[in-house]
């Protein structure tokens, strides 16, 4: 009896541990079967109230998928990483999302050659700043025109030219983005080199500027944290970052945008579908995504930036921001840039 009974005992438990084995079995299989998306971003769009958080929930919803988003610093640093992943001969990302035309140099090699043309209406301005790159997968998502931004408390007067950045008032009181890491501090340096055409007056420019600024911030999140925090009355940024501040509490106008009467620079940003993409049906799908009307109407919040697709109403906060006459693209060839910044370096560093 005590035989059987055990006998009995160990039958259920071998029955216990034969189902339970086969359940997480079942588990596991259903939990590997999951599409996942692995995406290179810029460290403002991947944090959680960043424009990740925004969007990624929703389409995880979409496709039934799990998202992974890898974290890179500032903009400037993906290009970096692409470079790095492609010398190594192995890389796990299928889309790489916060680029722009400056960086796209750096980021075509690494990219499928794909038309994308299809994807959404977008702006005819938009187009007409990167229409060539868009034939060869370059994916707009947003835009965004720079300028400074001015804490009008600081009683400071709003500079009218480049030239007025050298005054003495304006002595360790302006914030830059150093244009080796920062995506919005190569576009200054751009915009410096279209408005300073002679060469020495430019470094000499640069040379001088370079004993006005509080600090040159790795990247536009160490900057405006500085700037918000009083460390400095002007910042170089974006138009929208005064809709920003509309839109938490500021009714009277302490932070203003100031536009120069030249052209200002416009930064387009990007995603594309990587060479070596694991998932790139699912990759081509969050492009698909990005342009949709759903996702676009969550730029302006999402990004602090100018949805690209045609038709989306904006905001309140983004409705009567200060307009520059003329819009300045940033394009150019990657060794352009890399010249471009041996002549900053050898100007900011010749004291």
């Amino acid at each position: 009896m005590k035989s059987r009974l055990g006998f009995l005992k160990f039958f259920v438990f071998a029955q216990w541990v034969f189902f339970s084995t086969a359940a997480q079995l079942v588990v596991s299989t259903q939990a590997q079967s999951v599409d996942s998306l692995s995406i290179l971003t810029y460290d403002s769009i991947a944090s959680p109230k960043g424009l990740a958080g925004h969007l990624v929930p929703e389409f995880e919803r979409q496709c039934q998928c799990k998202v992974k988003l890898i974290s890179s610093g500032d903009a400037g640093t993906l290009a970096s990483r692409l470079e790095l992943e492609a010398r190594r001969g192995s890389s796990s990302m299928d889309l790489v999302w916060g680029f722009d035309e400056l960086l796209w140099p750096r980021v075509r090699p690494h990219v499928q050659k794909a038309s994308f043309q299809k994807l959404a209406p977008i702006e005819r301005e938009v187009l007409g700043l990167i229409s060539k790159e868009w034939e060869e997968g370059f994916v707009p998502f947003d835009y965004g025109v720079f300028s400074w931004i001015v804490d009008t408390d600081s009683k400071i007067q709003p500079p009218k030219d480049l030239q007025q950045l050298l005054a003495m008032a304006y002595k360790k009181k302006v914030l830059l983005q150093d244009p080796r890491t920062s995506t919005p501090g190569l576009a200054f340096l751009r915009f410096t080199q279209a408005q300073i055409s002679d060469p020495q007056l430019w470094s000499r420019f640069w040379s001088s500027l370079s004993q006005q600024w509080l600090t040159l911030a790795p990247g536009w999140d160490q900057s405006y944290s500085l700037f918000l925090k009083g460390e400095a009355p002007i910042v170089w940024s974006y138009i929208t970052s005064e809709a920003y501040h509309r839109m938490n509490g500021d009714s009277k106008g302490r932070y203003r945008a100031a536009i120069f009467p030249e052209a200002m620079p416009v930064q387009v940003e990007g995603a594309a579908l990587l060479k070596k993409a694991k998932n790139s049906v699912l990759a081509v799908q969050f492009l698909e995504f990005l342009l949709s009307e759903s996702a676009q109407k969550k730029i302006p919040e999402g990004n602090w930036m100018l949805p690209v697709r045609q038709g989306i109403t904006l905001p309140t906060a983004f409705q009567g921001l200060p307009k520059p006459k003329k819009w300045m693209s940033l394009k150019g060839s990657g060794e352009d840039l890399k010249e471009l910044l041996k002549k900053w370096s050898h100007a900011v560093h010749s004291q």
